[in-house]
C-alpha cells in the first residue's frame, strides 16, 4: 500500500509521515530529499531550488510515479510526503490503483492569519530547515488557496485546518486508519475471509 501526503508548506506533512511510520511501520520518503539529492547530485536535473513548486512538481512526477509503481508491483508499502504531488496526477494514480491512499493537508486563510508565527516556530519539528522562512503570510494564504482549488478540480481528498490544529488533524489520522483497514480487508484471500466467518458462527 502507498500513502501519499501532499499539501502546503508548514502544514505538518513530515510530522504526519513520521507518526504513520510509527503506527503502521511503513517506511517513508521525503520528496524534499529526492529533490535536493537531484539538485546536489546532478548538474542537469532540469530544475533548481529557486524554481516554483509547480515547475519542480512537473519535473519530479515521473520519478515519483515510477517509485509508486515499483512499490505496487512488488507489494511493498511506502509513505511519500511533500509539496510536489500534483493533484491531477495523483487523482489519475488513485483511479488506476486502489492500493494508493492520498491526502492533502491545507491551512485556511483564518488559521494562517491567526497562527502564522506559531507555524514558523514549529517548522523544524522533524526535519531541520536551513534558512529561516522568507515568505510572508500572504504568500502562504495564496499557496493554500491555489492548492485547494486544484484539489477540488481533481477530486482528491483534502483536509483544511480551520481553528485547532491538534484536534482537527485527528480527523486525517482517522481517515487513514479507515482507508488502510478497508484495503487490508480487501486484500485478504477468500479462504481467510471464509475461515473468519466460520469462526464467528
Amino acid at each position: 500500500m502507498v500513502l501519499l501526503i501532499g499539501g502546503g508548506s508548514h502544514a505538518g506533512k513530515t510530522l504526519m509521515a513520521q507518526r504513520l511510520l510509527e503506527r503502521y511501520h511503513y517506511p517513508y520518503t521525503s520528496i524534499d530529499h529526492i529533490k535536493m539529492g537531484l539538485i546536489r547530485g546532478s548538474a542537469d536535473c532540469g530544475f533548481t531550488a529557486l524554481d516554483s513548486d509547480r515547475f519542480i512538481s512537473q519535473k519530479l512526477w515521473s520519478i515519483l510515479k515510477g517509485m509508486v509503481d515499483t512499490c505496487l508491483e512488488n507489494r511493498q508499502n511506502l509513505i511519500l510526503e511533500g509539496c510536489y504531488l500534483p493533484p491531477e496526477e495523483v487523482a489519475r494514480l488513485q483511479a488506476a490503483h486502489s492500493e494508493v491512499v492520498a491526502v492533502y493537508l491545507l491551512l485556511s486563510r483564518d488559521y494562517i492569519t491567526r497562527c502564522f508565527s506559531e507555524m514558523l516556530r514549529y517548522e523544524s519539528v522533524i526535519e531541520k530547515r536551513g534558512e529561516p522562512e522568507e515568505r510572508g503570510m500572504d504568500a502562504f494564504i495564496e499557496a493554500n488557496e491555489e492548492l485547494k482549488a486544484a484539489c477540488r478540480a481533481s477530486g482528491v481528498r483534502w483536509f483544511e485546518i480551520q481553528e485547532n490544529y491538534q484536534e482537527e488533524i485527528q480527523e486525517v489520522y482517522r481517515y487513514f486508519d479507515e482507508q488502510i483497514s478497508e484495503r487490508e480487508r480487501m486484500q485478504e484471500t477468500p479462504g481467510s475471509l471464509q475461515k473468519e466467518e466460520e469462526g464467528n458462527e
